[in-house]
C-alpha cells in the first residue's frame, strides 16, 4: 500500500511545479475533466480536457457543428436575458451574473489563487479523488474585455476575461480572484494548451479544508459571501441537513446509537457541518463516551471558534474525563483545561448561566474557592432565584471558614426549593 502524504508534502509537490509558471487554476471534486465523449461529427471518442457548464449539459442533445457551437446557444440566451437587463450592460456584466447564478454558460471558471481552487477541488464528494487543474496562461488566447459573438464565428482558441464586477457578484468574484476562460467549442483541448492535472486524494480532502480555513480563512462562509453564493450552494447541504435533524429526533427518542449513525452519515456527505459534530458529541457524552465526545467538540470548534455552546459542552465532557481519572496530575491538568473552556464560553455570551456554574465547580475541585464564589456572584446576579448557586456559594465560603456566611446561602438555597413553610 503506497504511502499516503501529509497535507504540507502534497502542497510542497504542487507548488514546485507552479515554480516559474503562470498558472491559473481551477479545482473540481472529482476528476470529471478524464470523462471520455463522443464527436458528433466523426463518431470517434475524445477527451475535452475542461468544458463549460453550457456544454457539458447540451453536448449529448444538441448537434454542435462548425456552424453552431455553444457561443451560438448562449448568444440566444443572453438576447432573452437583455431584457431584463439595464440598457447599455455588457455581455460580460450578465455573464459573470449568470455563472453565479448558476446558469449554463460557456465560461469556465478559474482562480489566479491556487488555494481557492483547492478548496473547490475539496468541497465535496468526499468518497472520491478530487481534481487540481494547472493551466498555463501564456498558452492561451490573448485576455479580452467582453465577449463579442461577432467575432467568434472565426475563433478557434480559448481566451481569458476578467469577471466583471456587479452589484451582485463583486465580492465573491474579488475573494475568489476569479478569471474565466472562454472556449468558442465549449472545450479547452488538452492538446493545444498546457494542462496539469493533479489528482487530490480523498484522504487528503478534509484536512486540506481544514489547512486552508486555519491559514486562509478560505471556507464556504467566505468563498460563498454573498446571499446569492448562500442560495446556491445551500442545496449542497440539503441532505445532509435531513440526516442531521434524523439524528436529532432519534436522539430526543432516547435512540442514541441510532442518532450516532444518522449524524455520522451526514458527516460523510457534508464534514464542514459544525453542528453535526457538536450533535454527535452531546450523544457520545449520554453514552458515557466522553474522550470520544471531546473530539467531535474539537472538530465543531475547529470550523467555528466563536460559538460558545461548543466550548461549554466540551468543557462538560472534559470535566468528567477529569472525575474518571485516577492520576491526580491529569486530573488538575484536565480540570485547568475545563476552566479553560467554560472562560471562552463565557467570553462569547456573558448570560451563559450554565458556564459560570460549571467553571465555578471546576475552580472549587482546585481550591479555588475565592473565584469559585465570584462565579456564583455572576450567576446569582443574573438570576437571584438558582438555588445551586447558593448551595456551590456556601461550599466555597465554608471551605475559606467563612460558616455564618455560608450558613446564609444554605438556607437561602433550602428555602427557594421548599419555599417559607
Amino acid at each position: 500500500m503506497p504511502k499516503q502524504m501529509s497535507v504540507d508534502e502534497f502542497l510542497s509537490s504542487i507548488r514546485k511545479k507552479c515554480d516559474g509558471k503562470h498558472y491559473i487554476f481551477r479545482g473540481t471534486p472529482y476528476r470529471y475533466s478524464e470523462e471520455v465523449s463522443i464527436d458528433k461529427l466523426s463518431g470517434e471518442e475524445r477527451k475535452d480536457g475542461i468544458n463549460s457548464s453550457l456544454y457539458r449539459d447540451a453536448k449529448d442533445d444538441v448537434p454542435f457543428y462548425e456552424w453552431y457551437r455553444p457561443f451560438n446557444m448562449e448568444d440566444e440566451i443572453l438576447g432573452r436575458a437583455k431584457k431584463h437587463s439595464a440598457f447599455g450592460t455588457s455581455n460580460i456584466e450578465i455573464l459573470t451574473d449568470l455563472q453565479h447564478f448558476h446558469s449554463k454558460t460557456n465560461l469556465i471558471d478559474f482562480s489566479r489563487n491556487l488555494y481557492i481552487a483547492l478548496f473547490f477541488a475539496c468541497d465535496g464528494e468526499y468518497q472520491k479523488d478530487g481534481e487540481l487543474l494547472l493551466l498555463d496562461y501564456t498558452k492561451i488566447g490573448k485576455e479580452r474585455q467582453d465577449v463579442v459573438y461577432a467575432d467568434l464565428q472565426s475563433s478557434s482558441y480559448p481566451f481569458p476575461i476578467e469577471p466583471a464586477n456587479t452589484r451582485f457578484s463583486e465580492k465573491r468574484v474579488h475573494f475568489q480572484s476569479s478569471i474565466f476562460v472562454y472556449p468558442p467549442y465549449g472545450y479547452i483541448n488538452k492538446d493545444l494548451c498546457e494542462i496539469v492535472s493533479e489528482p487530490v486524494p480523498a484522504y487528503l480532502k478534509q484536512p486540506i479544508l481544514d489547512y486552508l480555513r486555519e491559514m486562509h480563512d478560505i471556507h464556504t462562509d467566505t468563498i460563498y459571501n454573498d446571499l446569492i453564493g448562500f442560495i446556491a450552494n445551500e442545496k449542497n447541504y440539503k441532505t445532509a441537513a435531513h440526516l442531521f435533524y434524523e439524528g436529532f429526533a432519534l436522539s430526543n427518542k432516547g435512540d442514541y446509537e441510532g442518532a450516532i449513525g444518522k449524524y455520522t452519515e451526514a458527516i460523510g456527505l457534508n464534514p464542514n457541518f459544525s453542528n453535526i459534530y457538536n450533535n454527535r458529541g452531546l450523544v457520545k457524552h449520554k453514552l458515557g463516551q466522553y474522550s470520544d465526545a471531546v473530539s467531535d467538540y474539537d472538530k465543531a470548534i475547529k470550523l467555528d471558534k466563536n460559538c460558545a455552546q461548543f466550548y461549554h459542552n466540551r468543557g462538560v465532557s472534559e470535566f468528567h474525563l477529569a472525575g474518571n481519572d485516577k492520576d491526580n496530575h491529569v486530573r488538575v491538568s484536565t480540570l485547568e483545561s475545563v476552566i479553560v473552556d467554560f472562560s471562552r464560553a463565557i467570553e462569547l455570551d456573558r448570560n451563559c448561566v450554565k458556564s459560570y456554574y460549571c467553571r465555578g465547580h471546576a475552580r472549587l475541585y482546585l481550591g479555588q474557592y475565592s473565584e469559585t464564589i465570584a462565579d456564583c456572584d455572576e450567576i446569582i446576579g443574573l438570576d437571584k432565584n438558582d438555588k445551586d448557586a447558593y448551595i456551590l456559594r456556601g461550599v466555597a465560603k465554608r471551605k475559606l471558614g467563612l460558616d455564618k456566611e455560608a450558613d446564609k446561602d444554605f438556607k437561602m438555597a433550602t428555602r427557594l426549593k421548599y419555599g417559607d413553610a
